[in-house]
C-alpha cells in the first residue's frame, strides 16, 4: 500500500466516521434511550479514535469534547455508559496532553495547561466514582492506574475540588478554552 493510499483509506475512514456520529446525533433528537445514547458514544470513540491514529489531537480533543457535551444535553448518564465515558475521557486526556506538547504559542499553552489541571483530576475523580478498576479492561485500567503520579487530584474548579459531578461543568469551561483557541468553532 502507497503512502497515498493509506492516506485516501484514513481519509475516507474520518468522513464515514463523521457520517455514522452526525447519524447518530441526529438519532437522539427522536429517542435519547440508554441504547441510543450507547450508539453515540460508540460513534463517537470510533471518530475521536481515527483521529489519534492519523495523527490529528487537536480535532481529537475537540471532537470529544463536543460529543460528551451533546451526549450530556441528552440525560447522558456516565453510570450507564461508565466504560464507553472513560474510555472517552481517557482518550481526551491524551489528545490534550500530546496537543499541550506540540503547543508553543504562549496563549494556547496557557489555555491547555488549564484544561489540563482540570481534566486529569475530573478523569481521576470520574474513575473513582465509577468504579473503574472493576469494571475497565486491563488495557484501559493502566493508563488511569498511573494518573495520580501526573496530576494534581486536589486541583479545584471553580474554588471546589474536583469530583465527578462537576464533569458537564468542566466540559463547558473546555469547550470555552478550545473555542478561544481556534480548536473548536
Amino acid at each position: 500500500m502507497t503512502a497515498d493510499q493509506a492516506h485516501e483509506g484514513a481519509a475516507n475512514g474520518l468522513r464515514e466516521g463523521g457520517e455514522r456520529l452526525a447519524a447518530a446525533a441526529e438519532a437522539l433528537k427522536a429517542d435519547n434511550s440508554p441504547a441510543k445514547i450507547s450508539e453515540f458514544l460508540n460513534a463517537l470513540r470510533a471518530h475521536v479514535s481515527a483521529f489519534m491514529q492519523i495523527g490529528q489531537p487537536r480535532e481529537a480533543m475537540g471532537t470529544a469534547v463536543m460529543g460528551l457535551l451533546t451526549a450530556f444535553g441528552f440525560r447522558f448518564r456516565p453510570e450507564e455508559h461508565a466504560v464507553q465515558y472513560l474510555e472517552l475521557l481517557l482518550f481526551l486526556a491524551v489528545s490534550g496532553a500530546m496537543v499541550l506538547q506540540e503547543t508553543t504559542d504562549p496563549f494556547d499553552r496557557e489555555h491547555l495547561e488549564a484544561i489540563d489541571a482540570e481534566l486529569g483530576p475530573l478523569a481521576l475523580a470520574s474513575y473513582e466514582h465509577l468504579d473503574g478498576k472493576n469494571i475497565l479492561p486491563p488495557n484501559l485500567r493502566g493508563p488511569y492506574s498511573a494518573l495520580p503520579q501526573w496530576i494534581n487530584p486536589d486541583n479545584e474548579f471553580q474554588g471546589h475540588k474536583i469530583t465527578a459531578m462537576m464533569a458537564p461543568d468542566i466540559l463547558y469551561d473546555i469547550a470555552a478554552r478550545l473555542t478561544a483557541m481556534g480548536i473548536i468553532e
